[in-house]
């Protein structure tokens, strides 16, 4: 909401690979607070974005969702559509200097779902 955001990562693994998955996340999450990304990762994030956003306006549901974000979050109506315009001034200064305001892995709120593992006696 307007206060607040929040990041969710989600990822999969078998119980016996789940402690080194949340270790390259938070390891991945600490990269981005000490050291700038390239500029070929941040153009590749960029064009990913991009073509999210362009592929989900391909369908009802897709749109159905931009307009509840926008509404939700009182965007403007040509949020998505100008995207790219917007993205295209970030550099990897600005991916650092956000990171190091907004991530912190240590801080980590961790939902873990499937089989008995590593997570059940929170040894992660």
């Amino acid at each position: 909401d307007k206060d607040r955001g929040d990041l969710e990562i989600q990822l999969n693994a078998s119980p016996g690979n789940v402690g080194a998955a949340v270790t390259i996340v938070r390891d991945e999450l600490e990269r981005l607070r000490t050291t700038p990304i390239s500029q070929d990762e941040l153009t590749e994030a960029k064009v990913r974005l991009v073509s999210e956003a362009l592929l989900d306006e391909a369908s009802a549901s897709g749109q159905r969702d931009e307009l509840l974000e926008i509404g939700e979050n009182h965007l403007p109506l040509d949020y998505f559509a100008t995207l790219s315009t917007r993205y295209a001034d970030i550099t990897p200064t600005d991916v650092q200097r956000v990171a190091k305001e907004y991530l912190q892995p240590d801080r980590l709120i961790e939902v873990f779902a499937g089989p008995v593992g590593p997570w059940s006696s929170g040894s992660l």
